[in-house]
């Protein structure tokens, strides 16, 4: 009598492949997740600092700072260094807001700006990944 032998996989084998592939595509995924939140934060502090740029350019200019209630991308725009700098800025970071442009993170949320004429320097706000908790706010403070 021949021994026969098994060519096939066995339902165990069949289920233990599809669990390991799932463990894997899972893992794979929070850390895409990861990465991407990662990219999006670095991209926001570029801009945030591509801004600050503009700011010093600004008051080298004009010798002071947009007030907080000013349209910012319009009195950036007024400082002809400060302009090549927001000229070269990815589009991304800025979205159309009836006549106005306003500088926006990679989640699409708007910058914050805020200056007071006793502060040194104005500060550029992100609320980051969570819109609606503070401890993970991008700001030009921490930069």
């Amino acid at each position: 009598m021949k021994n026969a032998k098994h060519t096939g996989m066995t339902l165990i084998e069949i289920i233990v492949s599809v669990a390991i592939i799932a463990i894997l595509a899972a893992g794979l995924f929070s850390v895409g997740s990861y990465i991407d939140t990662q990219t999006k934060i670095k991209k926001t502090e570029s801009t945030i600092q591509l801004l600050v740029t503009a700011l010093e350019r600004y008051q080298d200019f004009y010798r002071g700072f947009p007030n907080k209630n000013s349209d910012l991308y319009e009195k950036l725009s007024l400082a002809p260094e400060a302009k090549k700098i927001i000229d070269q800025m990815d589009r991304k970071a800025m979205k159309k807001s009836g006549s106005n442009i306003l500088f926006c993170d990679a989640w699409g949320n708007e910058l914050d700006y805020d200056y007071d004429d006793g502060d040194n320097f104005p500060v550029i706000t992100s609320p980051g990944p969570k819109s609606d908790t503070t401890e993970d706010d991008i700001s030009s403070k921490k930069l």
